[in-house]
């Protein structure tokens, strides 16, 4: 059962806050939630904010976390380095052969990791702006 609120939100990012009807007892603007009170996530629902912005101390550890995945995906980028230049330096024979296979597979998987590490960092950026 959704409560009582004088602001309504559908569902769908179409949808907006918009004020619903008065009752009598929501007559006095006192009443109404302060400013800013809620606000709409990306799948349209209705939050509420919990003292507005993220604190310094969360915002420290959003960027520590960053950072750490950061130095993870360096890593990565150079383990792939050296991956693609040992398939490379394969013989074309080897490079078809199961072992071929595996390493183009890694080589794969190491750059799905590193892109998603990039998107991970990406949010993490969002939510400490």
């Amino acid at each position: 059962m959704q409560e009582s609120n004088p602001y309504c939100v559908g569902k769908g990012l179409l949808h907006t806050l918009q004020p619903a009807p008065r009752r009598e007892d929501q007559s006095d603007p006192s009443t109404l939630p302060p400013a800013g009170a809620l606000r709409v996530n990306l799948q349209g629902e209705r939050v509420r904010k919990m003292g507005g912005t993220m604190n310094n101390a969360r915002r420290a550890k959003l960027e520590a976390i960053r950072t750490q995945l950061e130095t993870i995906s360096n890593e990565l980028e150079e383990i792939l380095s050296d991956e693609q230049d040992a398939f490379d330096n394969m013989p074309e024979g080897l490079q078809s052969s199961e072992k071929g296979e595996k390493a183009e597979n890694a080589i794969g998987e190491i750059e799905n990791a590193i892109s998603t590490l990039a998107d991970v960092v990406g949010n993490l950026e969002e939510a400490g702006a």
